[in-house]
């Protein structure tokens, strides 16, 4: 299920990249991901 969970975050930080947010925003929003990927 980790390997899942780590394709699905890799996935949304491409989303984020394409769509030029901020790298404070995808730096946060990785962050956040990796919690909660820790935490499940």
């Amino acid at each position: 299920m980790r390997e899942a969970l780590e394709a699905l975050e890799r996935d949304w930080m491409r989303t984020l990249r394409s769509q030029n947010k901020a790298s404070s925003t995808q730096r946060i929003y990785s962050t956040a991901a990796r919690q909660l990927i820790d935490f499940l």
